[in-house]
């Protein structure tokens, strides 16, 4: 009877057995039981405390399992950016080395020295530097991130893995292998970093690439330009053959090689294609046999029969005619080639007259300077054919009766 009558409006229930009704009931009840006998007791609610236990050392051991997974990924990544930064360093402070050493050369030369011995070192110095200055400063390594990604599902305390976004070189790849190559024409390919997912690399994580073709020294030049918005962030690579051949192109991005690296490519002859014809207007060609053009457009043509230089825009209007049949300076006998010092001034290889003249293709005298006569010795010439000036203005004659060639240092 006091059971019945103590328990009256009471109900003991599972939280599993729960209905909607029951959580609406709970949530209006008031704190204290509204029962009578029971006016001052508060509502109390019962729990098997081996479930919520255990669940709590589950979900404990799995963070506590990320967290070492988190602090090796971190200290792994601290560890490799400190390597990479140290190597950096070193690079510098040897390049700071060899400049310093450069330096203290030429100023003890120049207090030291005479001035033959200054001359005779200068060439040298002149590389030298210029190697220096050539020299690309070493990049930062790039930037090493991590993200939580989640992995929890309903039925279980999962709570996510530690992910790198490295870019993953054996997903990374190159494009633009398959064109066809020519020497002495710039070629562009392109390096694409992905991640392992295979997505494009982000550039934010400041990827950093290398690339490297051999043989080096038939390269005219390489250049290693940053992917734009545009490009999709791939890294564009131009460079210039000079010879046709094989060539071994290696990328490596942040230090790693791309899978399959080196790729070998085969560089082909030039194929020249004819553009137009040039017709000069009013007059007409009858052996011509050297060409030369300026930067600013304008075409000489050395013509073996007439004796004479054809100055022509280049749409083929004469704007001035150089020399005449004759062996005063300024007079040509069978000129066979002209070249340009710069955009005023020509140099024709007067083979008849044994000897190379200089002229400007502006001035009403257009006849400046020449060197060379006929003879044997050094500095002589028995049928000079062709001319032309190197990168340091050193003037390069050839001599079709001797049978060689000969460099003439920077001449005015």
């Amino acid at each position: 009877m006091f059971q019945t009558t103590a328990f009256s409006g009471h109900k003991v229930t599972s939280v599993k057995q729960f209905q909607v009704q029951d959580y609406e009931a709970l949530l209006k009840k008031k704190a204290f039981c509204a029962q009578k006998y029971h006016e001052k007791e508060v509502t109390r609610f019962y729990y098997r405390s081996s479930q919520v236990s255990q669940s709590a050392e589950q979900m404990i051991a799995v963070i506590r399992e990320r967290e070492r997974e988190a602090i090796t990924t971190l200290e792994n990544t601290r560890v490799s950016r400190m390597q990479k930064l140290d190597a950096v360093k070193k690079q510098v402070q040897q390049l700071e080395k060899q400049i310093k050493q450069a330096e203290k050369f030429a100023s003890e030369l120049a207090q030291r020295s005479s001035s033959a011995d200054i001359i005779g070192n200068r060439k040298n110095l002149q590389e030298r530097f210029e190697e220096l200055r050539k020299t690309q400063m070493p990049d930062l390594p790039a930037g090493s991130f991590v993200k939580f990604v989640s992995t929890c599902k309903l039925d279980t305390l999962s709570l996510g893995i530690i992910k790198s976004t490295e870019t993953d070189p054996n997903k990374s790849t190159i494009e633009g292998l398959k064109q066809t190559f020519q020497a002495g024409v710039e070629a562009e390919i392109s390096v694409c970093p992905k991640t392992s997912e295979g997505q494009i690399s982000n550039k934010q994580h400041g990827d950093h690439v290398e690339v490297q073709v051999e043989p080096a020294d038939q390269l005219a030049s390489l250049i290693v330009n940053e992917g734009n918005d545009e490009a999709g962030g791939n890294f564009q690579v131009k460079f210039v053959p000079k010879l046709p051949g094989f060539y071994h192109i290696s990328a490596k991005i942040n230090g790693d090689s791309l899978s399959q690296s080196p790729f070998t490519i085969e560089v082909q002859e030039r194929k020249l294609e004819v553009d137009d014809e040039l017709h000069l207007q009013n007059q007409t060609l009858q052996k011509p046999t050297g060409v030369a053009m300026s930067s600013k457009g304008l075409i000489a043509i050395a013509d073996y029969e007439k004796n004479c230089i054809l100055i022509c825009d280049k749409d083929g209007k004469i704007v001035r005619q150089l020399g005449c049949k004759g062996e005063k300076p300024g007079q040509l006998h069978c000129p066979t080639d002209v070249t340009f010092i710069n955009d005023d001034e020509i140099l024709v290889a007067d083979e008849l007259n044994h000897r190379v003249q200089q002229f400007n293709v502006h001035s009403a005298q257009n006849f400046e300077n020449s060197f060379g006569r006929y003879g044997k010795g050094d500095g002589n010439f028995h049928s000079p054919t062709s001319v032309c000036v190197d990168d340091e203005g050193g003037i390069i004659v050839s001599d079709f009766d001797k049978g060689w060639c000969t460099h003439f240092d920077i001449w005015r």
